[in-house]
């Protein structure tokens, strides 16, 4: 008996003692909001702040991209420009026409030797066969040609009969080529083989065509015409370097050997 009256002392002796501490120690911060339902415990910050990062990257805009560069203005000048370059594999312009006409040459009056030279009797004669040539040949081959002799004029050049061709090669050069000469001068070339070796030497098909082109259209008929029937080259050029009051040059002999005049 007295040891469960024991008992029951000590367990008051603890609940006094208990009670007591509840009242006199500081009571924690209550969760619970006034009139309201007590809230969970809050989640650490940086689990708090994910939302509220996450909502504010969500509600900012994308950045606009940058407008496009305005479009060039239409100038008049573009299309003159574009237009003025030649587009890639193009043609090239095409050369001008041939020319070899223009105004008459001027006399070959006035042509001579050198001063005080007496053994250069070649130099009447360079004169007179340029009066007989250049009515012959185109307006441009033949101004060619007088200018060039005019220039050597008074020098020793003029007692030389080969200052004839100096100055007819590159005025040849300025005619306008014949294309049905090309023909002609390859058949005459290869069956005048019996010239002179100082004629073969300089009537080549290269220079016939070029010669022959450089004669008006009168007289390349005409020698033409003979050397279809002869090679004696200078027999079908005698009628066309008549000096004014000489004598008609004799014809040709007629036909070469194996050159039929039948039909």
């Amino acid at each position: 008996m007295l040891a469960v009256m024991s008992v029951r002392r000590a367990l008051a002796a603890a609940v006094a003692a208990g009670a007591l501490h509840a009242t006199c120690s500081p009571a924690l911060p209550s969760t619970r909001p006034l009139g309201g339902r007590e809230e969970p415990d809050a989640a650490p910050d940086d689990a708090s702040d994910a939302p509220a990062e996450a909502a504010e990257s969500a509600a900012a805009p994308e950045p606009a991209p940058p407008p496009p560069p305005p479009a060039p203005a239409a100038s008049s000048a573009a299309p003159a420009a574009s237009s003025s370059a030649a587009p890639v594999g193009s043609a090239a312009a095409a050369p001008p026409p041939c020319d070899d006409g223009g105004p008459p040459p001027r006399a070959c009056a006035g042509l001579a030797g050198p001063s005080g030279r007496t053994d250069c009797y070649l130099a009447a004669g360079v004169a007179t066969l340029c009066g007989m040539v250049v009515p012959v040949l185109k307006p441009k081959v033949g101004a060619s040609w007088v200018e060039c002799l005019h220039a050597k004029s008074g020098t020793d050049a003029m007692c030389r009969m080969e200052t004839l061709l100096d100055c007819a090669k590159p005025a040849f050069e300025l005619a306008c080529p014949d294309p049905r000469m090309k023909a002609f001068c390859a058949e005459v070339v290869g069956r005048c083989t019996d010239q002179p070796a100082e004629v073969r030497e300089l009537f080549t098909a290269a220079m016939c065509e070029k010669a022959m082109s450089s004669l008006t259209a009168a007289a390349r008929a005409q020698v033409e015409a003979c050397m279809k029937r002869s090679c004696e080259l200078e027999s079908c050029l005698g009628p066309l370097l008549q000096a004014p009051g000489a004598p008609p040059p004799p014809p040709p002999k007629g036909p070469p050997p194996g050159l039929s005049t039948s039909g």
